[in-house]
């Protein structure tokens, strides 16, 4: 809504296969604690869903990556991990 209001420039569009890394804008995150301070540093993106949703949003995914981190270190694979932490919610 911002950019509409603002009558923001849209990005050139992507040549390419869209989910290849070497074709992303550079400023895209691509990992989750990037992902992360990306979300809390945007202002507009705090101001549309809350600072009350961010701060829970931020708290739950920080500690999913921590357990993944530590499935990882355990020689656990990332799907696997993924499969089994998120199957209840499925």
């Amino acid at each position: 809504m911002d950019g509409i209001k603002n009558q923001y420039q849209l990005p050139p569009p992507l040549d390419g296969v869209a989910f290849d890394e070497s074709n992303l804008p550079p400023k895209l995150p691509c990992d989750m604690e990037s992902a992360l301070d990306a979300l809390v540093n945007d202002q507009i993106i705090r101001s549309a869903f809350g600072e009350e949703f961010i701060k829970c949003f931020v708290a739950l995914k920080t500690h999913e990556a921590k357990l993944q981190k530590e499935a990882a270190e355990k020689g656990i694979d990332e799907t696997e991990w993924a499969r089994s932490y998120y199957f209840d919610y499925l």
